[in-house]
């Protein structure tokens, strides 16, 4: 017999959870992300009844619960600094809570157009349970070498992809302590690489007039961009109206 304590990993063929110093709301994500994909909105019903998760916890369809692999990568910057870049996962929220706190008023005004102090679990939780088809995000990565299992989010990209025009409207934050590092160029070009082989016709974004360096990101992605201006604010118009360009292996 054992406890849950002594319980550090759980494998399936969906995937590896990291189960030792975790919370039970933490524990039961983790087992539910990788059960197969058809069990896991169940999963989420029962544990919401339990009590091991709030009701708030969005009730993905079965589409969304295939967690899409084929979207890991990793990058060697000219710093030498190695970063992973995967979907978002459901397991995600404490990571996420870190990588705002850590930001700066600046960087998240940039990112949210408003000043904002805190981000409550009801907003996280948007963020971290996507459907990763009209809604991709991605997460950049860095580990400690000497605790491989310790992950921090340093950058994250997403899109939303709005049916009626199939334009996705496209934005992303890097941390402070690693902006300036190519991060964000590589995290927009991956993106637009999923969007149009997803089969999106590009991307809209909103930049405020201050924020130069997501102005030169958006337009050395190389494809045509139509600007506006408006009350301080740059709408950009990305097509994707020929081959992407690949960020480097």
């Amino acid at each position: 017999m054992t406890s849950r304590g002594d319980v550090h990993y759980v494998v399936t063929e969906w995937g590896v959870a990291y189960l030792h110093g975790h919370t039970i709301q933490e524990r039961a994500l983790a087992l539910i992300s990788i059960a197969h994909p058809k069990f896991r909105p169940w999963l989420i019903r029962e544990a919401k009844k339990l009590k091991y998760l709030p009701e708030d916890i969005p009730e993905i369809s079965e589409v969304g619960m295939v967690y899409p692999e084929r979207w890991e990568t990793a990058h060697t910057f000219p710093d030498g600094l190695r970063v992973s870049f995967r979907p978002i996962k459901m397991t995600d929220e404490d990571m996420m809570k870190d990588l705002f706190y850590r930001c700066s008023e600046q960087t998240i005004y940039h990112r949210f157009f408003r000043s904002l102090k805190s981000m409550p679990h009801r907003d996280l939780v948007h963020f971290v349970h996507i459907d990763y088809s009209n809604e991709m995000a991605i997460v950049g990565v860095v580990t400690d070498p000497k605790r491989p299992e310790r992950e921090e989010i340093v950058a994250v990209g997403r899109y939303y992809m709005h049916r009626a025009t199939n334009f996705a409207e496209v934005s992303y934050l890097v941390r402070d302590d690693y902006q300036q590092r190519g991060i964000g160029s590589y995290l927009v070009k991956y993106l637009a690489r999923i969007a149009r082989e997803g089969g999106i016709a590009g991307f809209d974004a909103e930049v405020l007039s201050d924020n130069l360096p997501a102005m030169r990101v958006l337009h050395k992605l190389g494809y045509p961009v139509e600007t506006r201006t408006y009350e301080g604010t740059y709408h950009l118009r990305l097509r994707f109206e020929k081959p992407p360009p690949k960020p480097a292996a």
